[in-house]
């Protein structure tokens, strides 16, 4: 379940996170293309923290991460 959760959080994130720099191409949708790819990224770090497990257990090394 939580790998479904993690490859599903990381497919929104990427997708977002493309989006956004394809929108940094213009100056009127800068701004909002920044937002949008930090908020891409945003989730795949979180959903990292989050749903990563290896071999049963979650990973140990969040305070580096944070």
């Amino acid at each position: 379940m939580f790998k479904f959760l993690l490859e599903l959080s990381y497919l929104i994130g990427s997708i977002t996170f493309i989006i956004g720099l394809k929108r940094l191409s213009g100056p009127d949708t800068a701004r909002k293309g920044n937002l949008l790819a930090a908020a891409g990224m945003g989730i795949a770090i979180l959903a990292t923290i989050l749903f990563h497990q290896k071999d049963g257990h979650s990973i140990g090394n969040i305070p580096w991460i944070v």
